[in-house]
């Protein structure tokens, strides 16, 4: 019996909202379609490690456009971004 394999977008009701210190959030963002703000100059991986806290494998998109492991240090986010983060999730 074969296995079937899907991805699904990590919910929307249990990602954390990130605490707001006075000053310090200055770009608006969307996150698996909701609008949030964050730090100016947040990396994409620092925006997954907040939304992923378990470390699951997951694909991330920015602006429709999927973005590589390896890059996600490097890529800082800008105001007005997209961004979909979305667990691998197995089934059988």
């Amino acid at each position: 019996m074969e296995k079937s394999h899907a991805f699904r977008i990590i919910s929307r009701q249990k990602t954390p909202r990130p605490r707001h210190h006075r000053g310090i959030y200055h770009m608006k963002i969307q996150i698996n379609g909701e609008k949030r703000e964050i730090r100016k100059g947040q990396s994409l991986a620092g925006l997954v490690k907040t939304f992923n806290p378990s470390k699951k494998r997951v694909a991330v998109l920015l602006n429709d456009g999927m973005i590589p492991r390896n890059k996600h240090a490097t890529c800082l986010l800008k105001d007005g971004d997209r961004v979909e983060i979305i667990a691998f999730a197995g089934g059988g």
